[in-house]
């Protein structure tokens, strides 16, 4: 317990000394942000008939207005059903793909980086990182299906309940045990996505996940407290960036550049945050010795 914060704030130094692995991450995110942005922008500004009210309704979760646009826009909102599925599987195959670049980085600390070696550990460990995250997807679906199920099977439906309160109430219970499933899956996948980087043997997926989850299980509390300082981490960015957009009042250039800028620095640290959970991974995994290259 008494290593926790060493090792967070050694993920930390890491994600700095490994800049170079973070500026790819950030880059990568861009383009992709930018080749998906013109098609599916596009789609939603036509079904919302270039209007801001669709916008607000949805974040306001006004169900008249959400029952409104599925009645009239069954079929648009199909298509960008389809493409954000497709964009989806996308996103997750670039960030599966960058993620043995990332671990070999972090785990060679003291060696110079090199964006050569970067893209061909990235392409190493795409495979084995791919199957890994068929499990842990699948496990998620389970999941996601089993809290269906609940709902609308064990007299939890948001028809045969006898008032809004019981709704809302249930729907927090059931979406705290959700997020929890999810949280405890996102945990162990990052330190099985360590284990297979690290392990010289291609040994089976499965037996490989087994043996995490028991290490996982083994440290709980102090990957749990490291784990919600990661998240703590991510919370900390979001509400800074929201303070500092609520002040700015851009009603001038040097104020639209300053919030420019701003919003690079926001975009560069959720990032950050992001890969964090992965550097201190790497690092309670090399302190604990538990890996063929740690």
């Amino acid at each position: 317990m008494k290593n926790i914060l060493p090792t967070y704030f050694s993920g930390v130094k890491l994600l700095f000394i490994k800049w170079k692995a973070w500026l790819i991450v950030l880059v990568c995110n861009m383009i992709f942000a930018l080749l998906i942005a013109r098609p599916f922008g596009s789609l939603l500004d036509t079904m919302s008939s270039h209007s801001e009210a669709s916008l607000i309704g949805l974040l306001r979760f006004d169900f008249n207005f959400i029952a409104d646009v599925i009645n009239n826009y069954g079929t648009a909102l199909h298509v960008v059903a389809g493409q954000a599925i497709i964009f989806a599987i996308l996103y997750l195959i670039l960030n599966i793909f960058l993620s043995g670049g990332l671990i070999e980085c972090y785990l060679h600390v003291f060696e110079p980086f090199e964006y050569k070696q970067f893209w061909s550990n990235c392409a190493k460990h795409f495979w084995r990182l791919f199957r890994l995250a068929l499990y842990f997807v699948g496990a998620q679906v389970v999941v996601l299906a089993a809290c269906i199920f609940a709902y609308t099977k064990l007299g939890l439906s948001p028809f045969e309940l006898e008032s809004d309160g019981d709704l809302i109430f249930r729907t927090r219970i059931f979406s705290g045990i959700f997020i929890v499933l999810m949280a405890w899956m996102d945990m162990v996948n990052e330190y099985a996505k360590v284990k297979v980087v690290t392990q010289r043997e291609k040994n089976l997926i499965l037996p490989l996940i087994v043996k995490v989850k028991y290490f996982c299980l083994q440290h709980f509390f102090p990957m749990l407290i490291l784990f919600l300082l990661c998240v703590a981490s991510f919370l900390l960015v979001l509400g800074l960036y929201a303070v500092v957009n609520n002040i700015f009042v851009m009603k001038s250039l040097g104020t639209i550049i300053l919030a420019l800028i701003v919003g690079q620095l926001y975009l560069f640290l959720r990032i950050g945050t992001r890969l964090l959970f992965t550097s201190t991974a790497v690092d309670y995994m090399r302190a604990h010795q538990w890996g063929d290259k740690l």
